[in-house]
Order: structure tokens, then sequence, then C-alpha cells
């Protein structure tokens, strides 16, 4: 690993430089400061790292359903600055239109990351394709059968006839047009609410912001301050449905 080599490197040269037995102290504790450094760059979570002569991708996490997938991760160049990146499922794909920090990658990998807006979050939509297999008997004989089916669509916004059918037309609205949307107050709280990120599988990106994190928030934050948690960053479309009662300034 990268970082296990800087630390050796940063012994070796203590070793050289301080030999005289009033220095033994910072020895041990600048030894004991680079021990933790591991110990905690150890927990970030990672379940796939790809290396090669031109990029590092790391794979922190996924979530899916039958008509998406979202992936969080980083990525890190090795030559040139990366343009117009994105990630593709068979014809589908996605611009991975903002970067947000990564401290814990800078520091893993210092030689490479100039900049730690490294990391990122996208959701693919894509309507996945099944296949079982049902497997029987009938008398001393055993059989299966393979079935391959689509997923399930996904279902259509739920309470509508309260708002007169508003939200239905902009889930229709963003669908339609490809748009990048962003919900304000997605977290999923008890079990009458459910995740709203299905309804936009054709969005050209769903982002899901709230003051608490959970699986279905891509970006933790206080709402009456979203700049700066987007900075320049737009989308097409914002929606929010049951937060403005929550709010000190709605």
């Amino acid at each position: 690993m990268n970082i296990a080599n800087t630390i050796l490197r940063s012994l070796h040269l203590l070793e050289k430089t301080y030999t005289d037995w009033q220095y033994r102290g910072i020895r041990y504790a600048t030894a004991r400061l680079l021990e933790k450094t591991i110990e905690r760059l150890d927990r970030v979570q990672t379940v796939a790292i790809v290396e090669d002569d031109r990029a590092i991708i790391g794979i922190n996490r996924s979530w899916s359903n039958d008509y998406g997938i979202a992936i969080e991760g980083w990525l890190l160049s090795k030559q040139e600055p990366l343009q117009n990146v994105k990630i593709c499922i068979g014809d589908r794909c996605v611009s991975i239109s903002h970067w947000h920090r990564r401290r814990d990658v800078s520091i893993l990998y210092p030689q490479y990351c100039q900049d730690d807006r490294c990391g990122f979050v996208v959701y693919i939509p894509r309507l996945s394709q099944h296949q079982v297999e049902f497997r029987f008997a009938s008398g001393d004989r055993s059989f299966s059968k393979t079935v391959s089916f689509p997923g399930s669509q996904p279902l259509p916004p739920a309470n509508t006839d309260r708002v007169g059918g508003l939200f239905e037309e902009f889930c229709q609205l963003v669908n339609d047009r490809h748009l990048h949307v962003l919900e304000i107050g997605s977290r999923i709280v008890g079990d009458n609410s459910q995740s709203r990120r299905s309804l936009f599988p054709n969005a050209a990106s769903y982002t899901g912001f709230d003051y608490y994190p959970d699986d279905n928030t891509d970006v933790v934050g206080d709402a009456h301050q979203l700049s700066k948690y987007f900075g320049d960053r737009q989308f097409d479309a914002i929606f929010s449905l049951s937060v403005l009662e929550h709010l000190a300034m709605p």
C-alpha cells in the first residue's frame, strides 16, 4: 500500500536524523502517530479497487433495485486531469457532474491527489433482467426449469390525489426531459415512508439531500445553506415533500 511505503520512508528518515538519546522521545511519538494514521485509514470502507498505469478507481458501496443502481466511490488520475467522466451499465450512461471532497483518499494517494475533490455518488437508471431456476420433484425424478423476466417498473407516485396530480406531472416531466433532480428531505422515516428515487428512472441524475444520513441520502447538510454543499452545481428540478414544517426559515 502506498501509505505504508510512505510511513516506512518517514521512519527511516527519523532513524538517520535523530541519533542522540535526547531525541528518542520524538522518534517514538512520531512512530506512534504514524501507526494511528494507518489504523484510521484501514477503516475506510472500500469494497473494490481497480488500478492501472492511468487511473485508480475505488468503490465504497452500492445499492440497487429493479430499475436502478447507485454507486459511491472515488476516482484518481495518474496522468492528466480526467474529463467527461461517465459511468455506464450497458448502453445507459450517467456523467459525474459533481465531485465531493475525499480527504481520506488524498492521504492514501498524495502523489496523485492534487485536489481532494475526487469522490462521487451517481445513480444509473436501468431495468434489470432476472433469471431464476425452479427445482421440483415428481415421483422419484427431479426436474428444473429456468425462467427469465424483466424487473418490475417503478411504482406510481403515492398520495398524489391530495395535490391534484401535480407531483405526478412533475415526475413525468423530469423523466421525459431527462433532468437533474434534487430532493430536499430524502431520508426514509418510519414504515410509511419510502424512497422516491425510483420515481425518476429516466432522470439524468437524482440527488437526495437531508439533515440526517441514510441509504437514500447522497448529501447530508442544512437545507438553509444549500449553496454551502453544492457550490456552483445546478439542478433542473427540485422538490420537497413534508419538509417545510421542519424548517426554521421556510
